[in-house]
């Protein structure tokens, strides 16, 4: 910025002067973040190392380590949350980390308005940047004071990974904690709708209405009035097409997906693409709490014309999509309830097996030997879920190998440029590299949220 000013200050001497004055801030600014990540950098690896020697120091008798339960411990000078933190994490595993967030997230808010107030902007990104401040500040990421992790081997190749985020209860009003669901784990009903040949599940509880009712906020947040009424018109057509908010209201806030391979059906594909897979099935489920949702829907594809029919599936009515699948594996689209779920199965086969599941007539994922394993100790209560199988990297590996060894040869109608990839993907092994088997939930609570999962390494 010298260099290509400098030949003017003669004739503008007033605005270079600005200028450089600007830019000795923004050097300021840049030399004090530089310093303090250095500082922290430094504590963080100290911290880091004292861990890593204090673990391997000698136990006592009754197995606890002396760094951990010694009474003669220095305290910190400064309140923190590591007490309330590392209290939901296991101590005796092979890693163990708290780091203290409160002084690095008021420190980098500083900087961040210091930066902000040193530019010139022009007035559409000064919007943007009023309403990136504001949904900062209300989201509640502001608020965490600490995050914790650790690791613990409970049993040969069974790894407990737990990690801990925490906020003071007076501050949980933060937007992202009632987004990501209630202030309590509940109990998930999608365990009562997995069948036993499920490989892949995912559920989340997320709060729409939470979200939707925020973005007024954030445009007001802009003072900017065209921004205000562009907002105004969106949520305007939202609710004249998609009938919220009462949409939003109707939804019991707990989305899922999973995926199952079916034991005994396979398909055949062409050698290139592996030769044969165990037939999938894809189902999302929908938590309701009337039928507001499902009714909209059916109204929907009646005015469509969709082709399908109505069926009664194991006692449950439900519409299939009769139109032929294009797909090697069977395919016909149904939709049906079941309790307080609004489901759409892949197939119809799928559909029979997940209300046979529902109704105690067919096993489940829970009644299997690797979910109680991955499961043991674990209280599956919970807000957010994932579930990964052995047999989802067993049975779809081969298929993914064959068409990465494939890869130079893919047809024209695959529009990939193995070129343009920065590495030989011919080399990628995924029998290696899809060898985990998981199961992770997550749980709010009034204090933030705490992640914990358990894994192995499938032989």
């Amino acid at each position: 910025i010298w260099r290509i000013h400098g030949s003017h200050l003669s004739q503008h001497s007033h605005h270079s002067w600005q200028l450089a004055s600007r830019i000795q801030q923004l050097r300021n600014v840049r030399r004090l973040l530089k310093m303090k990540i250095k500082k922290i950098l430094i504590i963080t690896i100290s911290t880091c190392l004292a861990i890593a020697f204090t673990g391997c120091s000698k136990r006592e008798k009754n197995g606890e380590n002396n760094s951990v339960a010694s009474s003669d411990a220095p305290k910190s000078a400064v309140p923190n949350s590591f007490d309330k933190v590392t209290a939901n994490l296991d101590k005796s595993g092979d890693m163990f980390i708290y780091l203290s967030t409160e002084q690095i997230i008021s420190t980098a808010d500083q900087y961040l308005n210091d930066i902000t107030q040193s530019i010139e902007t022009t007035e559409s990104i000064n919007d943007i940047i009023k309403a990136g401040k504001t949904a900062l500040n209300q989201s509640g990421i502001m608020d965490i004071s600490g995050i914790g992790m650790s690791r613990v081997e409970i049993e040969p190749n069974l790894f407990r990974q737990k990690i801990a985020v925490h906020h003071e209860e007076s501050k949980s009003d933060g937007k992202i904690w009632s987004i990501l669901g209630s202030k309590e784990p509940r109990q998930l009903e999608l365990f009562k709708l997995l069948p036993e040949d499920t490989v892949l599940a995912i559920s989340n509880e997320f709060n729409a209405k939470v979200l939707f009712d925020w973005f007024p906020e954030l445009a007001s947040a802009t003072d900017n009035p065209e921004i205000e009424e562009q907002v105004k018109v969106a949520m305007s057509i939202a609710s004249l097409m998609l009938q919220t908010p009462a949409s939003l209201e109707s939804l019991g806030n707990q989305f899922s997906l999973f995926i199952t391979l079916d034991k005994k059906e396979k398909t055949y594909l062409p050698p290139e693409l592996g030769g044969e897979i165990p037939n999938p099935g894809l189902a999302i489920a929908i938590e309701i709490l009337n039928d507001k949702v499902p009714d909209m829907i059916f109204q929907a594809l009646e005015a469509q014309g969709a082709p399908m029919e109505e069926q009664t599936i194991n006692g449950t009515k439900s519409l299939v999509f009769t139109e032929a699948s294009p797909f090697p594996f069977p395919v016909s689209p149904t939709i049906f309830k079941l309790d307080n779920h609004f489901i759409l199965a892949s197939s119809e086969e799928l559909a029979k097996n997940i209300i046979s599941t529902h109704q105690g007539n067919a096993p489940r994922l829970t009644s299997t030997e690797e979910f109680k394993q991955l499961s043991k100790g674990l209280n599956t209560e919970a807000n957010h879920m994932l579930y990964l199988g052995k047999r989802f990297a067993q049975s779809l590996a081969p298929a993914i190998k064959s068409l990465i060894e494939s890869a130079g040869d893919l047809p024209p109608e695959i529009p990939i440029d193995i070129n343009s990839i920065p590495f030989d993907i011919t080399k990628l092994n995924p029998e290696e590299m899809i060898k985990l088997r998981l199961l992770a939930f997550i749980k709010n609570n009034k204090n933030g949220m705490i992640i914990e999962s358990q894994s192995s390494i499938v032989n």
